[in-house]
């Protein structure tokens, strides 16, 4: 099956080349429903998994899920989408906007223990988001997040100043590292 994406990127190639050929990498997909085998990794141009089949993400923006759901909806919800084939899930760590009393969670929990604390993380808020990321790895599903962007808009609706930096300096600790004692996983 050709995807109309790879079209439109061999057409880009040819028209910027002015006539050149360019070797596309081969990275078909393994046709495999079932769950991804962590660790993913990249091989030339192509992302793998552990048994070395090419992986295409089938990835779903489910920005709010770590605060807008329960445990038991988290399941429902990663059941739904891995029945529908998605494999990835592009989430907000933080969430600035879109929760009921943003940055808290669903059951009230807040990510950091004081507006602006960036460097004291809350514990109920990152148990949860354990549990959530625990849950899609047992789907066979990875969790994208971009720390960095969660990280200067929590500082901006805290009433930290971002203008003169993309991350205040007291939010560095944490836009490298989520929070302290929460790094990123390798499932």
């Amino acid at each position: 099956m050709v995807r109309l994406s790879s079209i439109f990127l061999v057409l880009a190639l040819q028209s910027c080349g002015a006539g050149q050929t360019a070797t596309l990498p081969s990275c078909a997909a393994s046709g495999r429903g079932d769950s991804l085998q962590f660790p993913l990794r990249r091989a030339g141009a192509c992302l793998v998994d552990a048994r070395g089949a090419p992986v295409w993400l089938h990835g779903e923006a489910a920005w709010s899920l770590l605060v807008r759901l329960t445990d038991d909806e988290v399941d429902r919800y990663l059941a739904d989408r891995r029945a529908r084939g998605v494999n990835a899930l592009l989430v907000n760590l933080l969430e600035h906007k879109f929760a009921d009393h943003p940055p808290a969670n669903r059951a009230g929990d807040l990510p950091f223990r004081a507006p602006g604390a960036f460097t004291a993380p809350g514990e109920p808020y990152f148990a949860h988001v354990d549990r959530v990321l625990a849950r899609a790895a047992r789907a066979g599903m990875v969790v994208l997040s971009l720390p960095r962007t969660s990280v200067t808009r929590a500082a901006t609706r805290a009433g930290t100043p971002t203008s003169a930096a993309p991350v205040p300096p007291r939010c560095a600790p944490t836009a490298s590292s989520s929070a302290p004692g929460f790094s990123p996983r390798r499932t």
